[in-house]
C-alpha cells in the first residue's frame, strides 16, 4: 500500500508540473496586443495629436503632428506601460496606465491613446 501511495503522489506531482508548464505556454509571453500604432484620442490640455509606435523588440517611437520622432524603449509591468526616452541630456520616464481591456493607455494628466489603424 505504501508503494502505491508513493506512486500516486509522484503521479499527481508530475501531472501538476506538466499542467503548470502548459499553462505558462498558453499565456502570451509577449506584448503582441501593444505592438502597433497608438493615437492620442483625448487630451484635457489640448496638446496636438501625436502617435506612439511600439514594436516587438520593446522599442517605441513618439511621432508628433509635424513628423518629428523621438525613439525610446518601453517596459510592460502588469497594468502599466513605462516609456523611457533620452531628450538632450535628460532621461524621461512616462508611465501609462493600461485599461482593463487593454484598449487605452492613459497618462497622469488623463490624456489617453487608443490603437490606431494608421501606420
Amino acid at each position: 500500500m505504501k508503494k502505491y501511495s508513493r506512486k500516486l503522489v509522484y503521479g499527481i506531482f508530475s501531472l501538476l508540473v506538466v499542467l503548470q508548464a502548459a499553462n505558462a505556454l498558453a499565456e502570451p509571453s509577449s506584448n503582441d496586443w501593444l505592438v502597433g500604432t497608438w493615437e492620442l484620442a483625448f487630451d484635457p490640455d489640448d496638446n496636438p495629436k501625436d502617435w506612439l509606435i511600439f514594436d516587438e523588440r520593446k522599442q517605441v517611437v513618439s511621432r508628433g503632428p509635424d513628423g518629428r520622432t523621438t525613439s525610446g524603449t518601453y517596459r510592460f509591468t502588469g497594468d502599466e506601460v513605462s516609456l523611457f526616452f533620452i531628450v538632450g541630456s535628460r532621461s524621461l520616464q512616462i508611465p501609462l496606465a493600461v485599461s482593463e481591456n487593454g484598449s487605452r493607455l492613459t497618462n497622469a494628466s488623463g490624456a489617453y491613446y487608443i490603437k490606431s489603424t494608421q501606420r
